[in-house]
């Protein structure tokens, strides 16, 4: 079985993977959610049948793991990984590499915009504004000289999105949402 989906979320903190298992075991034991199992880094396997599933989790096994993953699965194959790559842009880079050939549906990267401020919190949205060149990742495929520049379009459709997907008035995501420009407070 290939547990991999064609969803991956990748995040950098353990906080993110905390409520990703939370949340996921949830999913589980609601009768009308889709998901089945959850695959979890250590090779721990969580059905509605586990009794006390986060327990289970909680012996920390996935920390003595490099970018270790969870695997939130539906009958049809179309759920949601994570892999928490860690920090550092070069684990970005790699992990990136080798999730490429599997051409996933959606990749969504989350908690990479220079660190959290005491004033965020799980569920608000950072667009980073640009990619600061000074970590030499790429520059063996796009010379230094090159900047990558925040796209308008892509910030605009994912306040878009968080909009109508959350039911927020635009003033309220506006006060959820820092895409890099201005300071942001709670």
């Amino acid at each position: 079985m290939n547990i991999f989906s064609p969803l991956f979320c990748l995040p950098n903190y353990t906080r993110y993977v905390d409520e990703f298992v939370r949340w996921g075991c949830s999913q589980i034991l609601d009768p009308d959610s889709p998901y089945i199992a959850l695959s979890c880094a250590g090779g721990i396997w969580i059905t509605a049948e586990t009794e006390a599933p986060e327990e289970a989790i909680s012996d920390l096994a996935w920390k003595k793991h490099q970018m270790p993953a969870w695997h939130l699965i539906t009958a049809d194959g179309q759920g949601i990984t994570l892999v928490n790559i860690g920090v550092g842009p070069s684990n970005a880079k790699t992990i990136c590499d080798h999730l490429a050939v599997l051409r996933p549906d959606v990749w969504l990267m989350i908690g990479h915009c220079g660190g959290l401020r005491e004033s965020q919190a799980i569920g608000d949205y950072v667009l980073a504004h640009a990619y600061l060149r000074d970590d030499h990742v790429l520059d063996a495929v796009l010379p230094p000289d090159i900047p990558i520049p925040s796209i308008a379009e892509v910030q605009r459709a994912l306040y878009d999105a968080t909009k109508m997907v959350s039911g927020m008035p635009g003033e309220e995501v506006k006060q959820r949402l820092r895409t890099g420009t201005g300071r942001h407070h709670r």
